[in-house]
C-alpha cells in the first residue's frame, strides 16, 4: 500500500479493493487512508462519500425516487443513522449520540446504536424525564419538525411532556 501513490498527483483517490468505503488520498506520493462517515461509501467518479450500503457496495439513490420530501428509511447498516429523502435525493442523518431510529414512529430513541436495541420503557422514563424540563425555544406550527439547518428531526416541548405522560407515567 505504500507505493500505491508514487507518482499520482496530490489529491488522487486509490479505492480499497476489499472497502467501498475507505479510500487513501495521495499527498506527496504517501497514501493517507479516508473512511466515509458511516452510511456512505466512496462515489468512485466524483471522490466524494455518497449514500450507499457498505455490505452491498450499491448507492441509495433510487431508495427516495417519488417518495414525499421528509420521508425517512432505515438505513441498510447503521441503526444510529438513517435515510431522509427531500426532493428524490437520499441524505444521510445521524441520530443524536445514543439514540437509534425507531422505523415505526420515524423518531430516533435512546438505545445501543451497536446492538441495534431500543433501551427499555423504564430506562428511557429514567433518562428522558430528566432533559423533559429544558426548555426547546424551536417553535412550528405541528408536531414533530425537522430543522432546516441541520435536517434533524426534532420535537416541541408541549409533544415531549405528551409522549413522556403517555409512556412514563402510565407505568
Amino acid at each position: 500500500m505504500e507505493t500505491v501513490c508514487q507518482g499520482k498527483a496530490n489529491g488522487t483517490l486509490i479505492p480499497f479493493p476489499d472497502s467501498c468505503d475507505q479510500f487513501a488520498k495521495c499527498h506527496k506520493d504517501v497514501p493517507i487512508t479516508w473512511n466515509c462517515i458511516e452510511g456512505k461509501i466512496l462515489h468512485g467518479a466524483s471522490g466524494a462519500c455518497r449514500p450507499g450500503n457498505r455490505e452491498t457496495c450499491e448507492f441509495l439513490v433510487d431508495d427516495c425516487i417519488n417518495k414525499p420530501d421528509g420521508t425517512v428509511l432505515e438505513h441498510p447498516n447503521f441503526c444510529q443513522v438513517y435515510i431522509r429523502c427531500n426532493y428524490q435525493y437520499a441524505s444521510v442523518v445521524a441520530c443524536p449520540l445514543g439514540e437509534i431510529l425507531r422505523p415505526d414512529v420515524q423518531v430516533c430513541v435512546p438505545g445501543m446504536p451497536f446492538a441495534c436495541t431500543f433501551d427499555s420503557i423504564e430506562r428511557i422514563c429514567e433518562t428522558s424525564t430528566k432533559n423533559i424540563s429544558k426548555p426547546d425555544t424551536r417553535t412550528a406550527e405541528h408536531a414533530s419538525f425537522v430543522d432546516t439547518m441541520t435536517s434533524t428531526p426534532y420535537m416541541t416541548l408541549a409533544l415531549k411532556l405528551l409522549l413522556m405522560a403517555i409512556l412514563c407515567y402510565t407505568l
